[in-house]
């Protein structure tokens, strides 16, 4: 199940689907300038491969194809930075194959795999990565203009707790972080695993759910 919101606001989805790795990024396209990355071919070659470059050239809109294919693959780097324990990003090592489905993305590093789901708009790209089914995936993506990084950081970490809390988790509710940067939620990483993300004014994060008795006590 997907569902793509007025991206002005925020946005609530749930997506049914076994507990793995999830990585989620997204992209402000104001905040991305007026440049048209497309048309660097240097810049391009750092980043894509042939294949992709090939693809993005010959969307309808190639600056956004651009850009929704550096989510796919910074998402699927933080699945696989929480598979190998090394932080190490090399976009052009990474590397993702469009679906049939526009929406539907499969990224390859080190013979690993990962699937995509993109949902995109005129203001924002999100992308969402995983290597694994889960029982339940929510992501919630908001706009805060007006917010300072940490300001916008905090706001973001208090929707995640009040949805958890009016699910019936327990308090206290406490974000942590790995020397990687990795978050996880304390004392429940166990039972879920957890992604951030941020870029202009754009803050996403996404939560999955081991099995049906952990989305809800």
């Amino acid at each position: 199940m997907r569902k793509i919101f007025d991206p002005r606001y925020s946005s609530w989805t749930i997506v049914r689907k076994k507990q793995g790795y999830i990585g989620n990024d997204i992209v402000d396209l104001q905040a991305a300038g007026p440049e048209q990355r497309h048309r660097n071919p240097r810049w391009m070659d750092k980043v894509f491969s042939p294949e992709e470059q090939s693809h993005i050239l010959a969307a309808e809109q190639p600056e956004q194809q651009l850009w929704a294919l550096w989510a796919a693959k910074e998402s699927a780097y933080k699945v696989f930075l929480k598979q190998e324990q090394q932080r190490q990003f090399r976009p052009k090592a990474i590397q993702v194959q469009p679906s049939e489905d526009r929406y539907d993305y499969r990224a390859t590093y080190n013979n690993q795999q990962v699937n995509i789901q993109l949902s995109a708009s005129r203001f924002y790209v999100h992308c969402l990565a995983s290597n694994t089914d889960s029982y339940e995936q929510q992501i919630n993506i908001l706009r805060l203009p007006e917010c300072s990084q940490e300001e916008g950081r905090i706001k973001l970490q208090n929707r995640l707790f009040d949805g958890l809390r009016y699910r019936g988790w327990p308090a206290p509710l406490e974000v942590q972080k790995c020397e990687l940067g990795i978050p996880w939620l304390k004392g429940w990483e166990d039972y879920c695993d957890l992604s951030f993300s941020h870029h202009g004014d754009y803050y996403a994060y996404v939560i999955t759910f081991a099995s049906p008795k952990d989305a809800k006590f």
